[in-house]
């Protein structure tokens, strides 16, 4: 694969102390990007090899002052190995694994055209390995990442090691009780846990950042279930970082959630969510919130709607935070024509919103009656939205 293009970005900019001298320059940029790809798969198609070659080449050119800002090029490649193991019976149940070995390196100055968000310099190592047997499903990843990937001698070498699990069970049977335990039939339960540590190595002398020293925690468990056409499900995750760098503090974090969704007849559907976050760093912060959402149908295949009430608590132990949240949301839409390929559909849609906010923390008292419009004593301000419109939708194709 090839790519090429030129671009210009205009601006302006002042020089000297007074600010005297407006310069106006144009930033001509050309860029140029290969890559090279190939993939092959072995023995029944169970082992597959693949590796990817790729190059960048940026040319900066600033023709309002004159100067050729010279050419950065760089390079990445990426190797996989891949293995997915023939399936087994162990105890009359199929069992099914399979592994991924990869290995990628990405230079400083290397920029992906399709992926924007790639990290540049950057070289990793990651094993991943799955496996599937009787409604239980596991998979593992364990990898080391480290940067300064061109030994600069001016510059520190960061270093990460990560482990992450995961397992899930979801049941092969349905089940229909009745009572309290028909609340639990159908389960999907799922546990993961992950650990990263960071290091930083090979720090240069008179370096002034920051030190870089921690361990990164995380917990996580799920469980679904579906009883009929209702569901409802509980999650918990804990995150917890050590920092052994010197004056650092080790943040903590836990939430709790409960989901529910239940069909209120033939034309309403509830939604319903609640969350309990705790968070701890300098002060212990609370949040409570309620996200209740509905969706209804009043005249079938012509005037549907939604409606959602959000409710958020906020508040820290040392009265350093204390917000109260509370927002409306209304959406109705009709369909006055639908749509077929001879003719374009048209639908009346109105939406509309109103927020109320409060801010009672200790910071609250800098914001005085009249300060703001529409903003009460200490901080607290409401207001709304309505949008009306009109939607055509034409289905193509011929009548």
């Amino acid at each position: 694969t090839y790519l090429g293009g030129e671009g210009e970005e205009a601006g302006a900019g002042l020089a000297g102390l007074q600010g005297a001298a407006l310069g106006y320059f144009v930033e001509r940029t050309r860029a140029r990007a290969w890559s090279l790809a190939a993939d092959s798969q072995w023995l029944d198609q169970r082992l597959r090899l693949r590796a990817e070659y790729a190059a960048t080449r940026l040319d900066l050119d600033d023709a309002g002052i004159g100067l050729d800002l010279g050419t950065e090029h760089d390079h990445a490649y990426r190797l996989n190995l891949g293995w997915q193991a023939a399936a087994r019976l162990l105890a009359g149940h199929e069992l099914q694994w399979s592994a991924e070995l990869t290995h990628q390196r990405v230079g400083p100055a290397f920029v992906s055209l399709g992926y924007l968000g790639l990290p540049q310099d950057r070289r990793a190592s990651v094993l991943d390995l799955y496996s599937h047997w009787r409604g239980f499903s596991l998979q593992m990843q364990g990898g080391l990442e480290r940067d300064n990937v061109e030994h600069t001698t001016l510059l520190p070498t960061f270093r990460t090691d990560y482990q992450n699990l995961s397992l899930t069970w979801a049941s092969l049977a349905p089940a229909d009780r009745s009572g309290l335990a028909g609340w639990f039939d159908n389960p999907s339960l799922s546990l993961s846990g992950g650990r990263v540590r960071g290091r930083q190595r090979d720090t240069p002398a008179g370096f002034l950042g920051l030190e870089a020293d921690n361990r990164t925690l995380q917990f996580a468990a799920t469980a679904d279930f579906s009883p009929g056409l209702w569901s409802w499900g509980l999650s918990y995750d804990q995150t917890r970082v050590e920092d052994y760098a010197p004056d650092q503090q080790d943040p903590r974090s836990s939430s709790l959630a409960l989901n529910l969704y239940l069909p209120l007849g033939e034309r309403i559907d509830l939604s319903q969510s609640l969350g309990w976050d705790r968070y701890e760093f300098d002060s212990v912060e609370r949040t409570l919130s309620s996200n209740t959402y509905l969706s209804f149908v009043l005249l079938p295949d012509r005037l549907t709607g939604t409606f959602s009430v959000s409710m958020n608590r906020r508040h820290a132990r040392d009265d350093s935070v204390d917000e109260r949240t509370l927002v409306y949301d209304l959406g109705l839409n009709w369909n006055l024509l639908a749509a077929t390929p001879a003719r374009p559909g048209i639908d009346l849609f109105m939406s509309a919103n109103y927020e109320d906010y409060r801010d009672d923390s200790d910071s609250s008292f800098l914001f005085e009656p009249g300060f703001f419009p529409g903003v009460d004593s200490g901080l607290r301000h409401h207001g709304y939205q309505v949008f009306v419109g009109v939607k055509i939708a034409w289905l193509g194709g011929r009548p």
